[in-house]
């Protein structure tokens, strides 16, 4: 746990402002996402595959976000952004899926 603690620490470190911006943001939505569908879930509601669909929601905002930039002056679309966005989406989902596993195994 240490070193991958330690891994992830210096990978956070050498990235610029903006990428750690959207370490923050994209993770909190996620996981924000996230949880509301597992509640959702937990309440009787239908939901298939909670961390699927987080995936693709969350996803889809990052997308939107990025193609908004192409239309507002000052803003630049990087695909990039793109591609990054949907590793920090993943990374969460697998982080939070992982921890919930774990939970429920040593309860």
């Amino acid at each position: 746990w240490v070193g991958m603690a330690a891994v992830f620490l210096m990978l956070f470190l050498r990235l610029g402002m903006a990428e750690r911006s959207h370490v923050f943001e994209y993770s909190i939505l996620t996981m924000l996402i996230n949880q509301a569908l597992l509640e959702r879930k937990q309440n009787g509601f239908k939901v298939m595959n909670p961390a699927l669909l987080t995936f693709l929601i969350a996803f889809g905002i990052g997308l939107l976000d990025e193609l908004i930039q192409l239309i507002i002056p000052y803003r630049v679309f990087d695909f990039y952004d793109i591609i990054f966005n949907g590793m920090v989406i993943l990374t969460t989902i697998l982080s939070v899926v992982f921890f919930n596993w774990l939970k429920k195994k040593f309860r």
